[in-house]
């Protein structure tokens, strides 16, 4: 039995300061507090310091407010100063991007607060309503918060504390979002009196969004271009739909504490990963503004605005598309013929394809499938074959719709909305859209390698020291356990509500799985890996045998669908709707798509119909339209 996953990434991924998962905070909710004038409604959110309530001002102006109050186990001398620095803030600039404040005042417990406008909202982040929005108008909206931070460079104040969940975007009616900007608790003003809290160098702020020079890992002071780099960072975000830079797992680091540590150092010393989804001026100025230097940096928000609207007013030709390609296009420098009789004699039993519409019907399905540590690809496989040849995705058809984060494997498409789900072996669970955009994680989990998506729930395979198979929502909202009782689990596939089938390759076969139940085994394979489950059957195949197989859940028959030595090392297998045709990817020596004709009544197993050769392992891979 062989070995294939992979070997373990170099930096495990931890999950970032704002979490991935809509959790309700630990402890007690606490109580509302009675403020004369305010109709208390419920609570937003809490923090480190304070808490964020919904109300309504009483009287004539009846309207609904936010009320930011301290916490009573933050009353201490600095906390209080800071808080009376954030009224002191708000009140001081004058533009509709930042929150306004109305009164401030004390509680009737004594904690002080400040009643300010209420903004419905989304993050800035590249999911929910930003999922949704192409790159100009993703840009459009940093351009605007730009702007709003000028307003408060303008009077002196730098905010230290951008990062998506301190900028929300709304949704104007008739109007294209905006932004607005929010909490300036952690505002500074600079000049001689400063903010009276903090000194230069100490540790206030986000980790993954924070300058060098407010981490202290250099000397220098903190000014009007850290907030340039936390600005920076979020439309880098925007962009590729990562950070630039990740912190180590807590069991590479030790402690968070010594993850953010590691993590700031690196975004010292190491260059931040390089913009491949957008154009190369974009990208200069995305790079210009997370410069870790500050005098190498974009030296204003004015400055970096004004890039950014003269990129847009340009509207280059590649604005809001992904490459199509960093593949090498060697290929396509070769003649036609001699291109594909080439490639045809890097295949194995390479079979030539049948004409006429049945034996054709191949030519016309559009496959998504994941490349090792390149990205997602979408195309139609045979696009620039001929009858009598080994067809070639890719040559002209195929492009990148994402690059890879860092070790894909499982993918699942939703095909209700059209959305790729995939899984990240060196630790994240994404979706996006299949025309490139909404890129999101939604699920950070080390050696995640199968994934399934259907009716609204995602589960995913976690390889490692804990073995298990989680599900949530298709939001990454709420994960709980299918099962722990597995040992090196693969590929998974709902078929039902709360049951669920696994491939095991440690465990030699294909299990049925009940949450709360053990895991029942329905098929003995010495080599499985990914699955598909179509009309009570589940596909897969043996990488030790070399067939495709498939099984009944139901009476637990077994047919070999697929019988053939070119079917090779299979990682996943995938079925057409109908049944009637088996897709897999097979990885090295010879790295390629291979599908066949298939049927389960069929007297004899079939033959491998056609491959398609790749430059890399295809990992995932899924079914996006088919004849």
């Amino acid at each position: 039995m062989e070995e294939a996953l992979p070997s373990e990434p170099r930096t495990p991924v931890d999950p970032p300061s704002e979490p991935l998962f809509a959790r309700v905070a630990s402890g007690a909710t606490p109580a509302a507090p009675a403020i004369p004038g305010f109709e208390i409604e419920s609570l937003v959110g809490r923090g480190a310091m304070a808490e964020v309530w919904r109300a309504r001002q009483a009287g004539r102006l009846a309207r609904t407010v936010a009320i930011k109050l301290i916490r009573g186990d933050c009353l201490d001398a600095e906390r209080l100063r800071r808080f009376e620095n954030e009224a002191r803030a708000l009140a001081a600039v004058d533009d509709a991007r930042i929150v306004r404040p109305f009164e401030v005042g004390v509680a009737d417990d004594g904690r002080p607060y400040i009643a300010m406008e209420f903004v419905d909202g989304v993050p800035l982040a590249p999911r929910d309503l930003v999922a949704g929005l192409d790159l100009r108008a993703r840009v459009r909206l940093v351009a605007s918060l730009l702007e709003a931070v000028e307003s408060l460079h303008a009077r002196g104040i730098v905010h230290r504390d951008l990062k998506p969940g301190n900028v929300l975007v709304v949704q104007g009616g008739a109007r294209a979002p905006d932004v607005r900007l929010i909490d300036l608790g952690l505002a500074k003003f600079l000049g001689p009196a400063g903010d009276g809290v903090t000194q230069d160098g100490a540790l206030v702020g986000t980790p993954e969004f924070m300058g060098p020079e407010q981490a202290g890992t250099i000397v220098a002071p903190v000014s009007e271009r850290s907030d340039v780099f936390s600005i920076g960072v979020m439309l880098y975000a925007l962009v590729e739909g990562e950070l630039p830079w990740n912190p180590p797992a807590l069991e590479a680091a030790g402690t968070r504490a010594a993850a953010y540590q590691r993590l700031l150092q690196s975004m010292r010393d190491e260059p931040p990963r390089p913009c491949v989804a957008c154009d190369a001026d974009l990208a200069r100025a995305i790079m210009r503004a997370i410069a870790p230097d500050p005098s190498h940096r974009t030296e204003s928000a004015r400055a970096l605005r004004l890039e950014l609207e003269a990129w847009l007013a340009r509207r280059p030709s590649a604005a809001g598309r992904r490459p199509a390609s960093r593949r090498p296009l060697a290929l396509a420098a070769l003649g036609a013929g001699l291109a594909l009789a080439a490639l045809a004699s890097l295949v194995p039993g390479g079979v030539p394809t049948q004409q006429g519409a049945a034996g054709d019907a191949w030519r016309r399905t559009r496959l998504a499938w994941i490349e090792d540590s390149y990205g997602l690809m979408v195309g139609v496989p045979g696009a620039v074959g001929v009858p009598g040849a080994v067809g070639v995705p890719g040559a002209a058809d195929a492009r990148l719709v994402a690059a890879a984060w860092r070790n894909p494997r499982g993918l699942d498409i939703d095909r209700a909305t059209g959305t790729a789900y995939w899984a990240d072996y060196g630790g994240r669970v994404e979706r996006i859209q299949l025309d490139g955009t909404g890129r999101a994680a939604i699920a950070a989990y080390p050696k995640s390698c199968g994934i399934d998506a259907d009716a609204g729930t995602v589960a995913w395979t976690m390889y490692g020291d804990d073995r298990c198979i989680w599900f949530a929502s298709d939001e990454g909202v709420d994960p709980k356990h299918v099962t722990t009782q597995v040992r090196s689990p693969t590929g998974v596939r709902r078929i039902g509500d709360g049951t669920y089938l696994f491939s095991d390759w440690e465990s030699n076969g294909v299990y049925l799985v009940r949450r709360g139940s053990a895991p029942e085994r329905i098929a003995f394979v010495d080599g499985v890996y990914g699955i598909d489950f179509r009309d009570g059957w589940v596909y897969y195949g043996d990488r030790t045998t070399k067939r495709i197989l498939a099984t009944n859940v139901d009476d637990r028959r077994t047919v070999v669908l697929v019988d053939d030595e070119a079917v090779g090392p299979v990682w996943q297998v995938v079925v057409s709707r109908r049944g009637d045709r088996v897709w897999w990817t097979r990885h090295q020596p010879d790295r390629a798509i291979c599908t066949a004709a298939v049927s389960l009544d069929a007297p004899q197993p079939a033959k491998l119909e056609a491959s398609f050769p790749l430059e890399r392992d295809p990992w995932g891979l899924a079914i996006v339209e088919e004849p």
